[in-house]
């Protein structure tokens, strides 16, 4: 399509390809010799920090929160058999939030089975789950810092925004840590303090067990994700990665201006033309009905 060209002919002439993630960084290598990884990742400082304020919601009993997307894509069911299995007592605060579309499918590929699963997982969830509403971003350092422990995803192997967010806050996490994905940084490969390092509901069982019933455990975790996530996404370390890239592609490329026959002209124009076109017929379009049906999830008794 007229879109697919021009994105390719974008990504063919770019000075530099950069990727934050080992998965994108391995396919980007076989279309670009000159790939770069950049491991680091910003996290808001503002917003998250173990200084921050409390939310005013009372609990009564030890908590984990879970602020993430409920679905198969996360590993809620892994996550649903291991609760079942403990043996302490704890609330696990969840937000109402699941969508169904395919989107991250790892075990099931049709839509509308995903869906179904999805759906089964919200209304099967285990007698300690509590439902709440979806948390505004910028309030959400206030939950990490009255809840007890986070719970992460179990599926991907990797840290999301909200487990690098929950760790700055230092809080203890939970979220599977895949021990074959070495962090890259300052050229050394670093191995995740996250724990499990596997997707075995009993093992996570266990863990979240120990969280509850040991503070020096939980604290000792804490201390560990926070040191890690500290030199992985403060802000002015992120900056100075970006910063070495920007100044090694300037020596290289003096300016990104460049002679251009009449046919790339062509391409660059038409296919802005038809970027613009895109944006505003179809994606909003897009965005709207899908907002719609999440709403209308969201609000369904």
């Amino acid at each position: 399509s007229l879109e697919r060209m021009f994105y390719r002919h974008v990504f063919d002439n770019a000075i530099a390809c950069v990727s934050t993630t080992d998965e994108y960084y391995l396919a980007l290598q076989k279309y670009r010799k000159d790939a770069i990884r950049i491991d680091r990742i910003c996290v808001d400082t503002e917003i998250f920090n173990e200084n921050i304020n409390k939310s005013d919601r009372k609990k009564k009993k030890f908590t984990f929160f879970a602020p993430q997307r409920l679905g198969l894509e996360k590993g809620y069911d892994l996550i649903w058999n291991a609760i079942k299995l403990c043996k302490s007592d704890f609330d696990f605060l969840q937000v109402k939030w699941f969508v169904e579309s395919n989107q991250g499918a790892t075990a099931v590929t049709d839509p509308n089975e995903l869906s179904k699963i999805n759906k089964a997982l919200y209304e099967n969830a285990p007698s300690q789950v509590k439902f709440i509403p979806l948390i505004d971003h910028k309030d959400l350092g206030k939950y990490f810092a009255a809840a007890d422990a986070i719970m992460g995803e179990m599926r991907k192997g990797s840290k999301s925004g909200i487990e690098r967010e929950a760790a700055f806050c230092k809080k203890p996490v939970l979220c599977y840590s895949d021990p074959n994905k070495k962090t890259i940084l300052d050229g050394k490969k670093i191995e995740s303090p996250f724990l499990p390092k596997s997707r075995d509901p009993n093992e996570l069982a266990k863990l979240i067990d120990k969280i509850v019933e040991s503070k020096e455990f939980r604290d000792d975790l804490a201390a560990k994700e926070h040191e890690y996530i500290k030199n992985l996404s403060t802000p002015e370390l992120v900056m100075k990665d970006w910063e070495s890239i920007f100044q090694t592609a300037h020596k290289k490329y003096k300016t990104i201006n460049r002679k251009t026959s009449f046919y790339e002209n062509i391409v660059n124009y038409l296919g802005l033309s038809f970027e613009k076109f895109y944006i505003k017929k179809f994606r909003e379009k897009n965005i709207q009905a899908r907002g719609e049906k999440e709403y209308e999830m969201l609000t369904r008794k």
